[in-house]
């Protein structure tokens, strides 16, 4: 089994109409897909580093997070990045 740094990741968006899903394209690999309070979208890439809707760095080193309103992250660090 390869590990989480080699790993392909990809993201699928479901269509309620055709009831299929579809591999969405993103500019990174996406691990996880998390919805903010601000009902927005964040994802988690493979290097645990968390962006935001536009795909842009917010950290790096969370294995777990949530989006409270006015963006405030809080999250559980991988141990191994350095805490910014």
């Amino acid at each position: 089994m390869k590990d989480d740094a080699t790993a392909k990741h990809y993201l699928y968006k479901y269509d309620v109409n055709s009831m299929m899903w579809n591999m969405i394209e993103t500019p990174v690999q996406v691990k996880k897909v998390k919805f903010g309070e601000d009902a927005l979208l964040y994802y988690l890439t493979p290097n645990n580093c968390v962006l935001d809707p536009n795909f842009k760095l917010i950290i790096c080193g969370m294995i777990e997070f949530v989006i409270l309103k006015g963006k405030k992250i809080i999250g559980i660090h991988d141990g191994v990045s350095d805490i910014p």
